[in-house]
């Protein structure tokens, strides 16, 4: 059974250019998306020409809001129809901009990462999809907090399930580092912080 990415809430608008285009997610005042999240606005997205296997996306958020939290800016993608191993890979450049609920504080995020799609590619459902992401970021608040992420341990994140599922990120601010863990592929909001060799639950 063909299961859609997203819920009949969002209205798909696709804009055709030779073999590119422009593909526009409109969820209007308020769209609960299959992960839980409820969003708001536009992400529109510009897509360049096939060449060679590629292609590069570029896409902007719209009076964007995520779970309450507006989301502005947006970035680049290079996308690869199959990579050395012969899976679909996107390296995304982005710079965006997160303004919290209730403060006058926001935050910039200055980041790269690379997704791979390890499985479900070309089921025709989204349930079965893996991805396996690798990067760095780094995100600076107006309050002057600062804090920098890198993947040490690639990322697994399966859509059917609203969390990541294994991999680890090292964090650092304010002079202070730690390790996130996201543990042994279980579905759940539990993951672990190391910090100078103590290890604390966190729940995300």
């Amino acid at each position: 059974m063909n299961e859609s990415l997203f819920p009949e809430c969002v209205v798909i608008t696709i804009q055709p250019n030779g073999d590119g285009g422009t593909l526009i997610l409109d969820f209007g005042e308020g769209c609960q998306l299959n992960n839980g999240a409820f969003v708001t606005g536009k992400i529109t997205l510009v897509y360049g020409p096939f060449d060679g296997g590629t292609r590069t996306i570029n896409y902007t958020f719209d009076n964007y809001t995520y779970n309450n939290n507006a989301v502005s800016g947006g970035g680049e993608i290079f996308r690869q129809i199959a990579n050395a191993d012969g899976n679909p890979q996107s390296t995304t450049n982005e710079v965006i901009t997160v303004a919290f609920p209730n403060t006058d504080v926001t935050a910039t995020r200055n980041g790269m990462h690379t997704t791979i799609w390890t499985e479900g590619v070309g089921s025709g459902t989204w349930l079965d999809n893996v991805y396996h992401v690798t990067g760095n970021w780094d995100t600076t608040f107006t309050n002057g907090f600062e804090r920098t992420g890198l993947v040490t341990q690639t990322l697994v994140r399966r859509l059917a399930c609203a969390y990541v599922e294994s991999g680890t990120l090292e964090v650092t601010q304010g002079g202070f580092s730690g390790i996130i863990d996201w543990g042994d592929g279980t579905c759940d909001n539990m993951a672990t912080l190391e910090i100078d060799g103590q290890i604390y639950d966190i729940e995300l």
